[in-house]
C-alpha cells in the first residue's frame, strides 16, 4: 500500500475534520482529483474554507477552481493542478464561453516548469498533459484578441521537438495537428491568407498521401485519429465541424479562389461524413477519386471503394464552423437561400443540450444577420445581430464582437441611419485595429468609405477608401474580396469628384477582380464603369 495515499475513508474524515461541507458524491470527486493524498486534501479544503463557505460544490466555480489549482502548484503538486483543470479549453471555452476565467485558470501554470518533470509524465499521455494547457491558453488569447501571444504559442505546438512526441517517438503528437489547424485561424484572422493556406494544404497532402497509399491500414487509421481530434475536439457531442479541408477552404475563399474552395468544402463534408475508420476511408477515398478526375490523374485501382458511385455528399452532413464558412462563401456568391438553409441547420444543431457550442451560435446568428439584410428582411437582419453583440460583451469574444458591430453599421447603412452606422463602425474599426483584425479592418473601411458617400462627404470617404487600399496591398494578404470592395469605392468617389480617367482606371481594375473572383457584384461595377465611359 502507498503510504503517500489515504483510504478512501481516511479522506472523507480528513475533509470533514477541515469543516468540509457537501454530499458523498462532491467529497469523493475531490478526493479523486487529489488522488487520495492528504497534502493536496488539505491545500484544497484551505482554498474551500477561505474562498467557499467550506462548500464543496463550490469547487466549481471559476474563480474557487483557479485558486485551488495555484495552491497545488505552489504546492509542488503540478500533476494534481492538471486533473483539476483537465479540458480546460472544452469546459470554459466551448461550453461556457467563459474566456477570461478559461485563461485566469490556465495561468495558475505559468510557474511550471515542465522540462524539469519526468519525462514519462510529459510523453506518456500529451494529449491530456501539459502539452494541453499550451494549446488551450492559445485558444483563450485568441478569443480574447490577444494574436500575436497565441500565434507563438501555436506555432510551438504545430512545430514541437521530439519531447512532445508519443508512442516511442514513431508519431507527433495530435497536438501539431491541432496547433496547425487553429494556427491558420489566427492567420486568417491577422489577414495573412496565403500562409494559413500553405499551413491547411501541408496537413491535407500529408493525409491525402497515407489515404492513397495506405488506405485501410494501421498507418492510416493512426492518421485519422489525429486529424478528427481537430472535427470532434476531445468530445464526438461537441461536434465543431472543422478539419484541415475547411481551413484551406476559408483561406483560398477570402483569397477569391471560389473553384477550388468549393471543393475544398466538397472533401471537408466527405471528411465528417465517416463514422468508423472503414466508412471514413470510403468517404475520403471518394472526395480524392473526384478530385483526381478533375484533375485528369490515373486513379489507384486500390483506392476506388465498393459500389462508389453509390456515395454522394449532402448539403444537410456540413455542421459546425465548416457549414458557417461554407454559407459565407454561398452568401458572398449571392446564393443567399442556399446559405440561410445551410446556417439555419447549423445553428439547430449547436443549440441542442449534448452539443452545445455557443460561440457557433454566435457565428452562424451574425452570417444569417447578413443574409436576411442582402434579402432586404431588415428586422430578421437586426433580431440575430442582438444575441451575438450581448454574448461577445459578457464573454469578451473579440472577433465576434468585431463582427456584430461591423454588421450593425452595415444594417444601419442600409436602412439611411446614418449617425447610428457611424457610431457601430468606428466601434468595430477600434476593436479591428487594436487586435490587428486585418481584414475586418478593411471591412471597417470600405463600410465606413460608403457611409460618407452616403452624406455626400467625398474628403472622408477618399480618406477611408485610401486607407483600405493601403491595408489589402500588403502580398502576404491576397484579400480578393475586400480589394474588389475597396477598387470599387474609390472609382465611385472619383468618378463623383469628376476625376473620369482615374475612375475608370479603378473600376476597371475593380470588374476584372470582380469577375475572376465570380463576385455577382461585378455587374454594378460594370454598369457604372460604361456609364462614366459612356
Amino acid at each position: 500500500m502507498n503510504t503517500n495515499r489515504l483510504t478512501e475513508q481516511a479522506a472523507l474524515e480528513l475533509l470533514r475534520d477541515c469543516s468540509i461541507q457537501g454530499t458523498e458524491t462532491e467529497l469523493r470527486k475531490i478526493i479523486h482529483l487529489c488522488d487520495y493524498q492528504p497534502l493536496a486534501l488539505e491545500r484544497v479544503a484551505a482554498v474551500l474554507c477561505q474562498l467557499a463557505n467550506c462548500q464543496a460544490h463550490n469547487l466549481d466555480e471559476p474563480e474557487v477552481l483557479a485558486a485551488a489549482i495555484e495552491e497545488l502548484v505552489r504546492s509542488n503538486l503540478p500533476l494534481l493542478a492538471l486533473r483539476f483543470y483537465k479540458n480546460g479549453y472544452l469546459e470554459f471555452g466551448l461550453k461556457k464561453g467563459e474566456f477570461r476565467s478559461g485563461l485566469c485558470l490556465n495561468s495558475a501554470f505559468d510557474q511550471v516548469d515542465i522540462s524539469s518533470l519526468p519525462a514519462s509524465e510529459i510523453t506518456r499521455d500529451p494529449e491530456a498533459g501539459f502539452l494541453s494547457i499550451q494549446h488551450d491558453r492559445a485558444l483563450f488569447l485568441t478569443d480574447m484578441g490577444e494574436l500575436k501571444p497565441a500565434e507563438k504559442l501555436l506555432r510551438e505546438l504545430a512545430f514541437a521537438p521530439k519531447i512532445y512526441y508519443y508512442r516511442s517517438g514513431n508519431i507527433k503528437s495530435l497536438y501539431q495537428y491541432i496547433a496547425r489547424e487553429n494556427l491558420c485561424d489566427v492567420l486568417v484572422l491577422s489577414g495573412r491568407l496565403r500562409e494559413a493556406e500553405q499551413i491547411a494544404d501541408g496537413i491535407v497532402q500529408a493525409y491525402e498521401s497515407d489515404v492513397i497509399n495506405s488506405s485501410g491500414t494501421n498507418k492510416s487509421e493512426e492518421l485519422l485519429d489525429r486529424l478528427r481530434i481537430g472535427e470532434y475536439y476531445f468530445d464526438n457531442r461537441l461536434d465543431s465541424g472543422a478539419n484541415p479541408y475547411a481551413r484551406r477552404a476559408v483561406a483560398r475563399t477570402l483569397q477569391g479562389k471560389v473553384r477550388q474552395a468549393l471543393a475544398d468544402f466538397k472533401q471537408a463534408e466527405a471528411f465528417r461524413l465517416g463514422k468508423t475508420p472503414r466508412q471514413y476511408f470510403q468517404f475520403a477515398a471518394l472526395a480524392i477519386i473526384k478530385r483526381m478526375k478533375r484533375e485528369g490523374q490515373d486513379i489507384p485501382k486500390h483506392l476506388i471503394p465498393k459500389n462508389w458511385n453509390l456515395l454522394e455528399l449532402g448539403h444537410r452532413t456540413f455542421v459546425g464552423q465548416a457549414a458557417v464558412c461554407y454559407a459565407l462563401l454561398l452568401t458572398r456568391l449571392g446564393k443567399l437561400e442556399t446559405a440561410r438553409k445551410v446556417l439555419n441547420y447549423s445553428k439547430q444543431r449547436a443549440v441542442r443540450p449534448h452539443n452545445e457550442y455557443p460561440s457557433l451560435i454566435a457565428y452562424a446568428q451574425l452570417a444569417l444577420s447578413d443574409v436576411y439584410r442582402l434579402k432586404g428582411e431588415y428586422e430578421l437582419a437586426q433580431l440575430h445581430i442582438e444575441h451575438p453583440l450581448r454574448w461577445a460583451l459578457q464573454t469578451g469574444q473579440q472577433e465576434i464582437y468585431c463582427w456584430a458591430h461591423l454588421s450593425l453599421a452595415r444594417l444601419k447603412h442600409a436602412l439611411n441611419q446614418l449617425p447610428e452606422a457611424h457610431n457601430a463602425v468606428n466601434e468595430a474599426y477600434s476593436i479591428a485595429s487594436r487586435h490587428e483584425f486585418k481584414l475586418y479592418a478593411i471591412d471597417c473601411l470600405v463600410t465606413a468609405g460608403w457611409i460618407a458617400l452616403s452624406e455626400q462627404d467625398l474628403i472622408v470617404a477618399d480618406s477611408k477608401a485610401n486607407a483600405a487600399l493601403e491595408l489589402v496591398s500588403d502580398p502576404d494578404m491576397a484579400y480578393a474580396w475586400g480589394h474588389g470592395n475597396a477598387l470599387h469605392l474609390m472609382g465611385d468617389i472619383l468618378s463623383r469628384q469628376g476625376d473620369l480617367e482615374k475612375a475608370r482606371l479603378f473600376l476597371s481594375g475593380a470588374a476584372q477582380l470582380r469577375e475572376r473572383i465570380e463576385d455577382p457584384r461585378f455587374n454594378n461595377t460594370q454598369t457604372l464603369l460604361n456609364n462614366i465611359t459612356e
